[in-house]
């Protein structure tokens, strides 16, 4: 009795559609909130930065051309690898948007709409600190990346995999 109502639901479900079959989405899960960078999880410390690297509000900086992007993210379809450059001792939040994932560092992380970055300490009295990681992406698109740090903010507009207008 229990099989054939198990049945009856399962064949219902299958004849609701024009096609005969019902739709079966996958759910996206949302990136976690917050993830906050771990410091010792750098993998290099240079004095400066190098080119191909825009600064923003002395705290961070990211790459400055088009990201490519690659399937397979492991949060949405996409992902989109760059280094991010983390200026020693200066706090800073990196925030995005939507269908977005971000994570930095040299361990498996959640995907973050949102990374704090604490004031981690140089390294052989190097100025910045980098970290792997990227974005995960459904699309190309261009990501606005919200950035704040000493009290202050400023949208980066992250070109992953289409150029920005």
């Amino acid at each position: 009795m229990m099989a054939t109502a198990a049945l009856a639901v399962a064949l219902s479900a299958c004849s609701s559609g024009s096609s005969g079959v019902a739709p079966n989405p996958v759910p996206t899960p949302s990136p976690s909130s917050i993830v906050t960078l771990d410091c010792a999880a750098s993998i290099e410390a240079p004095e400066t930065l190098p080119s191909g690297y825009a600064e923003v509000l002395s705290a961070v900086a990211v790459e400055d051309r088009q990201l490519q992007v690659s399937q397979g993210g492991d949060q949405y379809r996409l992902f989109a690898k760059t280094g991010l450059m983390v200026r020693a001792e200066q706090e800073s939040t990196l925030t995005v948007r939507g269908r977005v994932g971000i994570r930095w560092g040299n361990q498996p992380l959640p995907w973050a709409s949102t990374l704090q970055i604490p004031a981690c300490p140089a390294k052989g009295g190097a100025d910045w600190l980098v970290y792997p990681g990227g974005f995960s992406v459904d699309e190309p698109q261009c990501v606005p990346l919200v950035v704040k740090a000493d009290g202050k903010q400023q949208t980066r507009s992250m070109p992953v995999g289409t150029a920005c207008p």
